[in-house]
């Protein structure tokens, strides 16, 4: 037996629940593809890769984990590490506080 829906919006025409739409996230690893050819070994990957390693030990990032194993295993594959790479990576360390 499916659960009352309050939300008219979700019905479909048959009056049977939708799923709600889920926000999308950009992916910075298929951005970084394209600047790939750019990089002149001072991208400073391997900071990044260590940093991120830290942070995935630190159960404060939980929430991140996903995201952060998916840059960290990108920037060490391609030994590589974009601006938009870096800004994520600073944007959920900056999200945890003390």
């Amino acid at each position: 037996m499916t659960e009352p829906v309050n939300d008219v919006s979700l019905l479909d025409v048959e009056g049977e629940p939708e799923e709600a739409p889920v926000a999308q996230v950009p992916d910075v690893n298929a951005a970084a593809g394209a600047s790939l050819g750019s990089c002149d070994g001072n991208c400073g990957w391997e900071e990044l890769h260590d940093r991120i390693e830290t942070m995935l030990a630190d159960e404060r990032y939980g929430f991140a984990e996903e995201t952060l194993q998916g840059i960290s295993d990108w920037v060490f594959e391609h030994e590589h590490a974009t601006d938009a790479q870096k800004q994520a990576v600073q944007n959920i360390a900056a999200s945890v506080y003390d």
